[in-house]
């Protein structure tokens, strides 16, 4: 075969966007939060060697579980008026 004939083989291109994640669930949901808010806890994440995201998952998780079962009472009893 002469070079001019050759073709360049087939090679598998990288798919865009992100990287699978490690997490089962999912990658989560972005959300807005105060600049000022995120800073903070950027300083605080990087002076302790820890992640951002799981740093915020750590501190929010207790309060939310808290709200969401307070939601959950609230609609066993609206289910329960009916």
């Amino acid at each position: 075969m002469s070079a001019g004939t050759m073709e360049a083989p087939n090679v598998a291109k990288k798919k865009a966007g992100r990287p699978k994640s490690s997490n089962p669930r999912g990658d989560g949901l972005q959300v807005r939060l105060d600049p000022d808010i995120v800073g903070k806890a950027r300083m605080i994440a990087n002076r302790r060697n820890l992640d951002m995201g799981p740093f915020l998952s750590g501190l929010l998780e207790a309060p939310i579980n808290r709200e969401y079962l307070a939601l959950l009472k609230e609609l066993k009893e609206l289910e329960g008026a009916k």
